[in-house]
């Protein structure tokens, strides 16, 4: 799909991309939920149990007017829908991105395959929905900025080796200021009875992509699949990523505000992405290795995840000052406060998750490298700071069962981690 732009130059994301500095986007229900009705499951801050009629309204799968619902922002977002991965942006967009994409590349009719493939949107809720209640992605990029022209080249299947659509793809590629790729799975790749040995793009979607990446031009690949994709090799050649996941009929419109700078992605990683799919199982709470140094670690890549859990970026950046604890120490049946400080150091306001770990180096029976105990998610103003606090109680959060299932406190040291911060307290 490729974009002319009927007037101007290049736009700001076209000049940001050409940077070279990599970055990646998650949407998250929470943005989505201000577009439209959006599928995924969420946690409101009261009850949660929705009727069945409420739960198809907010599906967005029925013949009614897809923007009624409206769910506040501000709610608890448990299951995000657009995931972030790694791309080459960090500097702060502004509104006047809709000329951003000037010219822009995609798929089903443009590079890759999912470009126009309104299935897709649906994934593994199709049941719930039929194609024709929902947007492509082209469909949603066109109707948020109309005034874009739009060009394309499939470039390739979802699945198979028919490499005979590469050439008309490479050369609306060098032909353009920057190119939407739109890979991932089909809809029956994913969900009940859908299991896969290699969690690899299928077919030859990774040479697709390499493909495209060697004309030179600055790429945007839109990752639509129902797990997370190993791309060791495609993502180091990508400018930027912005996982969609399969994010329901309004889900198009929710992609093109990210792309086109309206609303700043805000969602973080449920799950962890390896680098290849032989390094499954990886995660983030696994124990640590009982050999020292590279010993055990694997010969061809780094024991490190493509991306890891609660991995994702927005438009903005936030620093993380020092952790604060309330006391040096705590006693069993007792509480201790934590605080950290972000501060948004950007130009635009957006929302930041901060997670709490948690880890016992010390602890009786092996621990995990890191734990989840807590995550608050929070609107932060540009320039603004905020204060996020969790209360630690060492019985719910510092406990862990013995090999009777009886729930044992070890007395030590704890670390406690919150973004790129960590401070060290005692059980005494």
């Amino acid at each position: 799909m490729g974009f002319e732009r009927k007037r101007g130059k290049l736009s700001a994301l076209n000049r940001l991309l050409r940077t070279g500095d990599a970055s990646v986007f998650q949407a998250t229900v929470g943005d989505l939920a201000r577009l439209a009705s959006v599928r995924y499951v969420i946690t409101l801050d009261t009850d949660t149990r929705l009727p069945r009629d409420a739960g198809r309204e907010l599906a967005g799968c029925m013949a009614h007017p897809l923007n009624r619902p409206r769910i506040d922002a501000k709610t608890r977002i448990v299951t995000g829908g657009h995931a972030v991965l790694q791309p080459r942006v960090t500097a702060t967009l502004s509104d006047a991105q809709r000329s951003a994409f000037s010219r822009l590349l995609a798929g089903d009719a443009g590079i890759g395959p999912l470009a126009e493939d309104r299935a897709t949107m649906l994934g593994t809720w199709a049941q719930r929905g039929t194609p024709a209640d929902a947007k492509s992605i082209r469909e949603g990029l066109s109707e948020r900025a109309p005034e874009l022209v739009l060009r394309t080249a499939r470039g390739c299947d979802v699945d198979g080796e028919d490499r005979r659509g590469f050439a008309e793809a490479r050369e609306l590629a060098q032909a353009s200021d920057l190119v939407l790729l739109c890979l991932g799975e089909s809809t029956q790749m994913s969900g009940e009875n859908a299991s896969r040995s290699s969690i690899e793009l299928p077919g030859v979607q990774e040479e697709l992509a390499l493909d495209v990446a060697a004309a030179g031009t600055p790429v945007v690949l839109l990752l639509s699949a129902g797990r997370p994709i190993a791309m060791e090799r495609v993502e180091p050649k990508m400018n930027a990523i912005l996982a969609i996941w399969q994010p329901g009929t309004r889900g198009a419109l929710a992609i093109a505000e990210a792309l086109l700078g309206r609303r700043s992605p805000s969602g973080r990683l449920a799950v962890t992405f390896p680098r290849t799919t032989g390094q499954i199982p990886i995660y983030h709470n696994m124990r640590p290795r009982a050999r020292l140094g590279n010993q055990g670690a694997y010969q061809d890549i780094p024991t490190s995840p493509l991306y890891e859990f609660g991995h994702g970026l927005s438009y903005t950046s936030f620093d993380y000052g020092p952790i604060a604890l309330s006391a040096p120490s705590v006693a069993p049946g007792k509480t201790l406060l934590a605080e950290v400080t972000v501060t948004n150091s950007g130009r635009r306001p957006a929302a930041e998750t901060v997670f709490w770990f948690v880890h016992h180096p010390s602890a009786s029976i092996t621990q995990p490298i890191k734990e989840l105990k807590h995550f608050e998610k929070a609107e932060i103003a540009a320039g603004a700071s905020r204060t996020f606090r969790f209360t630690i109680e060492t019985d719910r959060d510092l406990s862990f069962p013995d090999a009777n299932g009886k729930p044992i406190l070890d007395r030590g040291p704890i670390v406690l981690l919150a973004g790129p911060r960590r401070a060290r307290f005692e059980v005494r």
